[in-house]
């Protein structure tokens, strides 16, 4: 009886808010210039790209000249490296597409190779790109902001984008990623290289933090297409005697808290309660932050109304549960 209710409950509300989004102020206006918030460390850059079906489009922001870190794209039935993109190389081209099957899957390695040490890590589960078309949209975030919630992020990175790693042989160590990091400490040389990139549907990024720990990469605007950061570190040492070791690691990884399109709570999972987060903000009973404006524009007519909620819940009811 009580679930029942509260089934009853829930439906009543959303009728209530659906009938007052289109009596009350109809709209949630989005601007047009970027905007910024401190307090989650968000910029819309306002910079739109169209993607084909079956295509995969490589960017950069802020890698290194001498990035020692690539990406490997392989066929589920083919062999090993399809495609390969190194970082340092789109210094000089920008960007790459790639041109797919559409009737293969493919995953994505994230790759180091440094003292002649190779080593790839797969980031992404065989997936097909023959529904990944579409706009993609520009932004910038603070990683110490965005990725400091809960889960892998958690305190993973500091204020200028550097993280702290602990070696019960080597010892703590704090780099940044980019450009390879070199010290002498007891007579044990080290040089740490790090790669990141940002994976939303068919858009890679390759990234490495600014001086101010922000950096840039195209999202997917469909409703549900997570955004996920990887990164990877390859560490080198040199004993005074001559005895070298390599150490490479995957890094931590995960979904950017947030920057999914329909996504109106924030809270990692697109479902009826985006859809009624979405009705309170037009109805002005709650009110949402540019984050939560950004991602609750699921048609990209620069406004929230209750076309955004019609969308939404044809979204959720097509949902395979």
């Amino acid at each position: 009886m009580k679930t029942i209710l509260s089934k009853i409950i829930a439906i009543a509300l959303s009728t209530v808010l659906a009938v007052a989004s289109t009596v009350a102020v109809g709209a949630v206006e989005t601007t047009v210039e970027p905007v910024s918030v401190d307090s989650t460390g968000f910029t819309d850059l306002r910079s739109t790209y169209w993607m084909f079906n079956n295509k995969i489009y490589f960017s950069r922001f802020n890698t290194p000249a001498s990035s020692v870190f690539h990406f490997g794209l392989q066929d589920e039935n083919g062999p090993f490296y399809d495609y390969e993109v190194n970082f340092k190389d789109l210094n000089s081209t920008d960007s790459k597409t790639i041109s797919l099957l559409s009737d293969q899957k493919y995953e994505i390695w994230l790759g180091s190779s440094t003292h002649g040490i190779g080593n790839s890590h797969p980031i992404v589960e065989h997936r097909s790109y023959n529904k990944t078309g579409g706009y993609y949209r520009k932004v910038r975030i603070k990683l110490s902001s965005l990725m400091n919630g809960e889960g892998e992020f958690y305190n993973y990175f500091a204020s200028d984008g550097s993280t702290t790693k602990t070696n019960p042989n080597y010892g703590t160590h704090t780099f940044r990623f980019g450009e390879a990091e070199k010290s002498t400490s007891g007579g044990v040389y080290y040089e740490f290289h790090g790669g990141m990139c940002v994976i939303s549907g068919a858009a890679v990024t390759a990234v490495t933090p600014d001086s101010n720990g922000e950096i840039e990469f195209f999202v997917n605007t469909k409703i549900g297409e997570e955004s996920r950061l990887f990164t990877s570190t390859n560490i080198y040492y040199l004993y005074p005697d001559g005895f070298e070791t390599r150490e490479t690691e995957r890094g931590a990884e995960g979904v950017i808290p947030g920057l999914t399109f329909g996504d109106a709570d924030s809270d990692c999972s697109v479902n009826i309660k985006d859809a009624t987060r979405i009705q309170s903000a037009i109805a002005e009973i709650s009110t949402l932050d540019n984050l939560q404006k950004f991602v609750s524009d699921v048609n990209l007519d620069k406004k929230i109304d209750v076309n955004d909620v019609t969308c939404m819940q044809k979204y959720i009811a097509d949902m395979d549960y």
